[in-house]
């Protein structure tokens, strides 16, 4: 009984440590349109099948993140910071053990043009003037849909 214990365990040990083998780390870097790097940027790992979520992490002072114990698959890298345009990585492969070093995700400004800009004002119901309080009934709620009958 007891070998046959020992043997269980000494199989379970070596299946776990070609399980803690068969994982990777991924690493790499943001930075801005202009090369600096971005503190406080997230970065989400995906699955490439479907995107869907895997693990989320924000940038160092420097720019750099890093995933660790990551599963053999297909994957790619999301950017993101506010004022600036997403970013994403190409497709790559996690296979046994190795370190994966995407290249440097460079996050550019949004640009928004505007075609036309319409400034509208309303009178509040009350105004206090120096010598006089003035109600502007036309913006009053109960005028709303009222017709001259």
């Amino acid at each position: 009984m007891k070998i046959k214990r020992l043997v269980i365990n000494f199989i379970a040990f070596f299946l776990a440590i070609a399980f803690c083998k068969a994982q990777g780390s991924i690493r790499g870097t943001v930075v801005d349109g202009n090369g600096q790097p971005l503190h406080g940027a997230s970065v989400l790992l995906l699955h490439s099948k479907d995107s869907s979520f895997l693990k989320g992490s924000i940038t160092e002072k420097n720019g750099n993140y890093l995933f660790e114990q990551i599963s053999v698959g297909s994957y790619f890298i999301s950017s993101s910071y506010t004022g600036l345009k997403e970013t994403y990585s190409h497709t790559f492969l996690v296979s046994n053990g190795n370190i994966i070093l995407i290249p440097t995700l460079r996050n550019f400004e949004k640009s928004i043009d505007l075609e036309k800009v319409n400034v509208t004002a309303k009178k509040p119901l009350f105004e206090q003037k120096i010598d006089r309080m003035v109600i502007n009934v036309a913006t009053s709620i109960t005028n709303t849909g009222s017709t001259a009958l």
